[in-house]
Parts: C-alpha cells; structure tokens; sequence
C-alpha cells in the first residue's frame, strides 16, 4: 500500500496500528510514543506483524511520503461478536463469571476514526499518535457491560493456574483434533499491566477522547438490538 501510495503521489497516508508496536516503560509507568523498544525481549506474534507493518511505513515516509499512524488501545465498538472486544460483550451477555485482572488501555472506536481524520486535515506528519481513552482494569469493563446489558456481572478471581490448567487440557486435546485458543501469549497478555500516555494527541490537535463508559454503553445497546 505504501508503495503504491508513493508511485500514484498520494499527499499523505494514515495507517492505522496498535499500542502492540509501542515499546516499554520501567516501573509501571505509562507507555509513551517514544518509549523504547526492546525487539530481543519477548513479543507476541501480533506485537511483531504491528511493529513489521509500522517499519514499512517508516520507510515510506524517508522516501517522502507524509504519513501519520494512530495507535489505538483494546477499541469497545459493536460489529464482530465472535472476536476482539465484542467477545467480551458475549461472554458477559452469557454469564461468563470470572474477573479478569488485566489492566490496559480502552478507546471507543469512533474515538478511532475520529483522530485518523482529524490528523489527516492537520498539519501533522511522520508522527505517531497514542489513541487511548482510558486505562482501566478489564475487570472494571466487564462489570459495566454487565450493568448496561442488565445482566450479572463476573464475580470470582481468575487465577493463573486456572488459565495454565485450561491450557493443559486443551494441548493434550489438541492433539486428538481439538481446536487450540489458549496460547502461552495470551496467557501473558491476560495478567501483564500496562498504561498509555495520551497526552501527545490532546496537546498537537487538541483531540478530545470520549469516556469509555459511554463506549460501552453504546455497544451494549447494539448488543441488545442484534440479540
């Protein structure tokens, strides 16, 4: 796409990419646009594939391509049920009962689309902006998808070992043609705690993040209509 977009001339290009391609901060503190990276550390395959597409564009833009890339956190918007964050909203609707502990950063999706078009009318470019609402604990989440479906919420704790017997069971499963959907990735990525400095975003344009709890509850109206 880049390619292409510097062979046609495109005046600038906004590729849309993830917190995954950001790098680390010591000591809980909240990940920034210019936090290092570290590639020899451990990073999950989706973590590379975002950090290999944001290279390209890169590129792009020192062979003269403006671009601009917005990094979004965990995006609450309705549409795909079945994966990403509208399987939270199923698994809430159908009485999933556990609290997960991870804490991350939360965007609603027209919050998404809103800052790549606003970006794109700027001035701005070869920049990249953190697109997080909010950092919130998911369990904080799922108790309000709960409360805006008007069903139960998770109550009990879920614990490390309750993930790594479930991953168990299902290697010995897969083995025998099982499906397999518990990687030890995500086994990482359920208890990791991570923050997001939005700052950068609200200071260059001064974008305005809609708070995640009317997020939700949009989604969750779009639930109740489609179910």
């Amino acid at each position: 796409m880049v390619n292409l977009a510097l062979e046609k001339g495109v005046e600038k290009f906004c590729h849309l990419s993830s917190v995954a391609a950001l790098g680390n901060e010591l000591n809980g503190k909240p990940i920034h646009e210019e936090s290092p990276r570290n590639n020899a550390a451990f990073h999950s395959y989706y973590d590379i594939s975002k950090y290999g597409s944001e290279m390209e564009v890169w590129r792009a833009s020192q062979e003269g391509l403006s671009v601009v890339i917005v990094n979004p956190g965990i995006i609450i918007g309705p549409g795909k049920w079945n994966s990403g964050s509208g399987q939270l909203f199923r698994l809430v609707a159908k009485g999933f009962p556990f609290r997960v502990p991870r804490k991350g950063g939360f965007v609603g999706v027209e919050d998404v689309v809103d800052a790549m078009l606003k970006l794109m009318n700027s001035s701005e470019e070869n920049q990249r902006f953190i697109v997080v609402s909010e950092n919130v604990k998911m369990e904080m989440v799922t108790a309000q998808i709960a409360h805006f479906l008007k069903c139960r919420a998770p109550k009990y704790d879920l614990k490390k070992w309750m993930v790594r017997l479930l991953w168990l069971g299902q290697s010995i499963g897969h083995v025998f043609g099982g499906s397999k959907q518990i990687t030890r990735e995500s086994i990482r990525e359920i208890f990791r705690d991570v923050s997001f400095d939005n700052s950068k975003i609200q200071k260059r344009i001064g974008f305005e993040f809609t708070p995640i709890r009317e997020a939700l509850q949009k989604t969750a109206a779009r639930y109740i209509e489609e179910h």
